[in-house]
């Protein structure tokens, strides 16, 4: 059963009649659970879209639909109960701001479609599925619907998987929607476009969010934003993205001003009665949207663990790259050829330790720059157990093959008995004491590259991310001092610093896309 709306005061400058209508007829049955449930969807229908689309004035087969998309959580509402979080409950929120509700209708009344994305990772952690949190989610948004008298639409992303905001996956569910909305108008009996008509649903959105990356007190009264999510998630969609403050607490007419290049679907010169006027984000407004020069390293507010700019000034290959190199005697840097191999070193037997966080992209370095050379990969993930892989590597070793250690190797122990491997056998070959044919490769990647280039790869292949703690456990394990002393001590070759590089030549189809997102 629905819970009871709360009163609400209409005011008296606006007429509700049609949106009050609308948003009332918005029911917890029209909810939808899609992608294994990773989804919910509270789905734009046709009579909600036909006053969002407008049409090209001069462009007869393109339309745009006008997307006026928030955050929920602490962006529109904030618990009622005074607590960080909501109560599974649907009443327990208020708005973060008198004029929430004034704004909503202005903007759906101006002709924006008013949707909601929101991240709920409570509702499915694991396998695990919260239904009473489900269940108060979607009364929730049910009651802030007719609450604003506005007939809202919703992603709700309930897993920490491809589904969650920064990733646009649900954006493009609802867009995906939309489009289908609009081919259903054009298909009715009055229509006054073709079904194949282009529909453009990015052009004239735009994105409100509290995660903004920002250490200043915020409108819900937040000490701090919490992540940079929401700002992300506007940066993936190239859509103008705003906080709270600048929508709830500026001036209305700051917000809209009259759009010449388009007009309401229904609207023509014969219209009986004054015409709706089209509106479109104000030139003022979209000039705060846009981040100041040098914003990506001030204090104005923080990407996070990667920037924009981190990603795209990575070099693209490997080839004339400087490396450093630390050897017992000396710390050089390497100009890599200009062709491969850049790495390998063939007619040559020599072990290799790749020493790095969880995916950061080993295995794809080996694939890539060292299997082709005949290089024998160890590795846990396949092999199960570090007995096992010590034990395949000396097998390698025996048959003169030259061998990779493809695992995380954060410890000095774990390393050594790979090294203690090739210096068994190097000691029965040489009388003297001789180098052992070892190098050790560390990736220089940062921890946020790292879990980056995993997201990336989830992202891109719908596999599961590796868990926080696999990161936090690497970090803490780390013992990789890089100086000669260390090398001669060891008595190996050398340590390479292995820098990143965005290389996507043999990866899996979408990958280089993919990796300019903020995932």
């Amino acid at each position: 059963m629905m819970p009871t709306t709360r009163k609400r005061q209409r005011s008296s400058s606006l007429t509700l009649s049609t949106a009050a209508q609308a948003a009332a007829c918005r029911c917890n049955a029209e909810w939808e659970a899609l992608k294994n449930s990773s989804v919910l969807l509270l789905p734009p229908t046709i009579s909600i879209v036909k006053e969002a689309l407008h049409k090209l004035n001069d462009h007869a087969a393109s339309v745009v639909v006008k997307i006026a998309a928030f955050d929920m959580d602490d962006t529109l509402i904030k618990p009622a109960s005074g607590g960080v979080f909501s109560k599974d409950d649907p009443t327990d929120w208020q708005w973060v701001h008198p004029e929430v509700r004034s704004r909503l209708q202005y903007l759906h009344r101006s002709g924006f479609l008013i949707v909601l994305c929101s991240n709920q990772m409570g509702i499915g952690k694991g396998s695990a599925w919260n239904a009473a949190k489900a269940d108060a989610i979607e009364a929730k948004v049910v009651l802030l619907s007719r609450d604003a008298a506005v007939p809202l639409c919703a992603c709700v992303a309930t897993r920490n998987d491809a589904w969650r905001k920064p990733s646009p996956h649900m954006w493009q569910l609802l867009v995906a929607r939309v489009e289908q909305c609009v081919r259903d108008i054009c298909l009715s009996s009055d229509a006054e476009m073709k079904a194949d008509v282009a529909v453009d649903c990015e052009a004239y959105s735009f994105y409100v969010g509290d995660a903004a990356g920002r250490s200043t007190p915020t409108l819900a009264g937040r000490k701090k934003d919490f992540s940079c999510s929401d700002r992300q998630f506007a940066y993936n969609l190239q859509l103008p993205f705003f906080t709270p403050e600048q929508i709830f607490t500026s001036e209305i007419g700051h917000l809209l001003q009259e759009d010449m290049r388009t007009t309401r679907f229904g609207e023509t010169e014969s219209s009986v009665g004054a015409k709706r006027p089209s509106y479109r984000v104000s030139t003022a407004l979209l000039r705060e949207s846009v981040p100041s020069p040098g914003a990506f390293s001030t204090s104005e507010f923080s990407w996070g663990d990667v920037s924009p700019e981190a990603l795209q000034t990575l070099p693209r290959t490997y080839a004339q790259l400087l490396v450093k190199a630390i050897t017992p005697t000396a710390v050089k840097t390497i100009s890599l050829p200009s062709t491969p191999p850049f790495f390998a070193l063939p007619g040559q037997q020599e072990l290799i330790i790749l020493v790095g966080f969880p995916g950061c992209g080993k295995s794809s370095f080996y694939h890539r720059h060292l299997q082709p050379y005949g290089y024998c990969r160890v590795n846990r993930d396949t092999l199960q157990t570090r007995v096992k892989c010590i034990r395949a590597a000396e097998e390698y070793w025996a048959l003169g093959r030259s061998v990779v250690v493809d695992n995380t190797n954060p410890t000095a122990a774990d390393r050594q008995a790979y090294i203690d491997i090739v210096k068994k056998h190097t000691q029965k070959k040489a009388a003297t004491a001789l180098l052992c044919p070892v190098r050790i490769f560390y990736f220089t990647h940062t921890r946020g590259l790292a879990s980056h280039m995993d997201a990336v790869r989830a992202y891109v292949e719908g596999v599961p991310r590796v868990p926080p703690i696999a990161y936090n456990v690497f970090q803490s394990k780390l013992e990789l001092s890089m100086t000669t002393e260390d090398v001669a001590a060891l008595g190996i070759e050398a340590v390479w610093a292995i820098p990143p590089v965005a290389c996507f030549d043999d990866a899996p189809a979408g990958t280089g896309k993919a990796f300019y997102l903020l995932l």
